[in-house]
């Protein structure tokens, strides 16, 4: 959307002496100072972004020496396998059930958006 903003002011400054521009033309004379801006804010806020990028990495990491050992996809996957037998769940539409069962024992443990997908996926190849 930027970059029709670029244009049209060219296009009317044109149109006003009453040339009709061809659009090869305005796409050339706009292309570079365009490309060069672009080039010019990247550089510009890479340091501020790569700075915010480390001070997030930095507090992840003091939040995750405090934080309960977290299953991992093999864990979630084995407990799934194991309360969907346990819930003689037979496919997708027993997923409620299934999820209302391992929920408590992975919750502050585990995403809840990976144990979702999991589950769907052992649901879906019952």
């Amino acid at each position: 959307m930027a970059s029709v903003e670029l244009v049209e002011p060219a296009c009317l400054r044109t149109r006003s002496r009453g040339v009709q521009p061809p659009i090869d033309l305005l796409v050339k004379k706009l292309e570079l100072p365009a490309k060069r801006d672009r080039r010019h804010f990247i550089d510009e806020y890479r340091p501020v972004f790569k700075e915010a990028e480390e001070r997030e990495e930095a507090e992840l990491q003091v939040l995750l020496e405090y934080l309960p050992q977290q299953f991992t996809e093999e864990e979630i996957s084995q407990l799934a396998i194991k309360i969907v037998q346990e819930t003689a769940s037979k496919g997708p539409s027993d997923k409620g059930k299934v999820m209302s069962a391992i929920m408590p024992q992975v919750r502050g443990k585990a995403d809840g958006a990976i144990v979702n997908k999991i589950v769907m996926g052992i649901l879906e190849n019952l």
